[in-house]
């Protein structure tokens, strides 16, 4: 049976660009990238005739002259590879870190618009690969400073309006969230692979997210929970506060590529994706494993917030390795 040719228009979208336009205006007519028409139309898999016709049809007249492509090194060429294999089939590796990130400046946000995938992948990749801008005027970064706040977590008690037998900080609740994460990470990995799932967690992301999500309270504090969700209004206020903290002040002792790409994953630590309701989950599970503790040793002021955890993973969990877990914990503390 003889496939049907694909038009000029679905060539593109197969080649991972939005459309035919946004293609031409960006490679071929764009104000300051100007490829050659044999290059565009080797990227999107057509011959150059084809393409002619195609900017004569819509009434685009092919340009006479293009600037030569520049000679790249082979790390750059290797942080867009790395978006071929994973996410866009780029079929001239060389052209977005070049064009977009090196010579024109362009953000991260910017480049993932142009690349149709998230700034979150732009930002990982570029940090995989080491991918930095020269600095100007020799900015000087203190990282002392930067790991001293972290260190802060250590000192930081969570609960602290109901007394605990045990020591609560901040640092212990983010390691045991980050050790579980991981845990019930490979459980459910394991469980959709006997299932022949196509949908599995990215252990790493996971393990990330778990790690960085309550690291503004080394600048915050830790917030009772009643307290912020005491209001709606009151709640948004103090999330603008916690996430103008994360950008302003906990990482900012970073160089500016890692500083994005940390704020974005805070910002993302507990997010829709599989990845953050894990992280979610195990924020309340953590918790009501240390309730567990406090119980077992004769410490009934933890039986609300032992409750409170059981009852929002009750109804919000979707994760049957923990729900499993939870049933068990449930037949010894009710």
């Amino acid at each position: 049976m003889k496939t049907r040719e694909l038009n000029i228009e679905e060539k593109t979208k197969e080649a991972g660009f939005r459309n035919f336009t946004s293609f031409v205006f960006t490679f071929y007519h764009g104000q300051e990238v100007r490829l050659s028409l044999k290059r565009c139309s080797d990227m999107i898999g057509v011959s150059s005739s084809k393409f002619r016709s195609s900017l004569v049809e819509r009434g685009w007249p092919p340009v006479t002259s293009t600037k030569s492509p520049p000679t790249v090194s082979k790390k750059r060429k290797l942080y867009i590879t790395a978006i071929v294999k994973e996410k866009t089939p780029f079929i001239f590796p060389w052209c977005a870190i070049y064009i977009y990130y090196i010579k024109y400046e362009m953000t991260a946000g910017e480049i993932a618009n142009v690349l149709g995938i998230s700034e979150f992948s732009v930002l990982k990749l570029l940090k995989k690969y080491g991918i930095q801008r020269r600095k100007k005027g020799g900015e000087k970064k203190n990282m002392l400073d930067f790991l001293r706040r972290l260190q802060r977590l250590s000192d930081i008690d969570r609960c602290s309006n109901s007394p605990h037998i045990n020591r609560y900080p901040v640092s212990d609740h983010s390691f045991y969230v980050a050790l579980y994460a991981m845990i019930f990470v490979d459980m459910e990995n394991e469980r959709k692979s006997r299932e022949h799932s196509i949908l599995s967690y990215d252990d790493s992301l996971v393990i990330r997210k778990a790690l960085i999500h309550d690291l503004e309270e080394s600048e915050t504090g830790d917030i009772l929970y009643p307290v912020h969700n005491m209001n709606k209004e009151f709640k948004e206020k103090l999330d603008e506060v916690r996430d103008l903290c994360v950008k302003n002040i906990i990482f900012e002792e970073l160089p500016s590529m890692q500083r994005a790409f940390y704020i974005i994953l805070w910002r993302q630590s507990k997010d829709d994706s599989i990845e953050g309701h894990l992280v979610a989950m195990m924020d309340k599970f953590e918790i009501l494993m240390f309730a567990v503790k406090e119980l077992s040793m004769g410490n009934e002021s933890f039986r609300h917030i032992y409750n409170n955890a059981k009852n929002i993973l009750e109804k919000e969990c979707k994760i049957q390795s923990v729900l499993d877990v939870l049933s068990e914990i449930k037949e010894m503390y009710g």
